[in-house]
């Protein structure tokens, strides 16, 4: 089950291991191969990976949930070039967002993300209650087995999230959003490289 804070055993593990192997033949890199869906217009969606290559990050613009416009998904399909000799592998997600819910409101996130043609998907999920306005964060560590790509080369990573306003009090101001409107990045998908064995 995800958890509502940042794992920190997870997170000091992630920083033990560097993204880029220190001798690796090829530096890793990611290419966007597919972004759609009504929360996440290719425009107003962002990816990138980190400077230190330990995190894969996704931002959005758009993606609100209101009583005008109940239900929002997002499908992004990345292509992860791994170092030569290594694979990639996602220890942890972060989920981040906003909520304004009026008592009897709720609104429900569910994720899911896997290597494509990978055995092992991993799914997360929130559910919010009103009376709520803050801001929510989930981070998700795969309970079933890390999420990790094949050793063979080029690995596409898919990436699924809808977010839905599943009961709302009536009110104007019932919304909840992933996305970037404080500055911080919604989505961080915490990499490693494993090596090949």
């Amino acid at each position: 089950m995800p958890m509502i804070s940042v794992l920190g055993a997870v997170t000091a593990v992630a920083a033990a291991l560097l993204a880029a192997p220190a001798g690796a033949a090829k530096e890793p890199g990611i290419v966007v191969l597919n972004i759609n869906g009504s929360g996440c217009r290719e425009k107003p969606a962002a990816v990138a990976l980190s400077p230190d290559r330990t995190a894969i990050t996704v931002t959005y613009s758009q993606y609100l949930v209101s009583p005008g416009s109940t239900t929002k998904y997002c499908s992004i399909n990345l292509k992860v070039n791994p170092p030569t000799g290594y694979a990639p592998r996602i220890t942890s997600v972060d989920y981040r967002g906003f909520a304004s819910l009026e008592s009897a409101s709720e609104v429900n996130l569910k994720a899911a993300y896997g290597f494509h043609g990978a055995t092992h998907q991993e799914s997360a999920g929130l559910h919010l209650a009103g009376p709520f306005v803050d801001d929510w964060q989930i981070t998700d560590a795969p309970e079933g087995g890390l999420v990790i790509g094949d050793c063979k080369g080029s690995n596409v990573l898919d990436i699924d999230s809808t977010l839905t306003l599943a009961k709302t009090a009536g009110a104007a101001t019932d919304q909840a959003t992933m996305d970037s409107l404080d500055g911080v990045v919604p989505n961080t998908f915490h990499v490693t490289w494993q090596r090949c064995s």
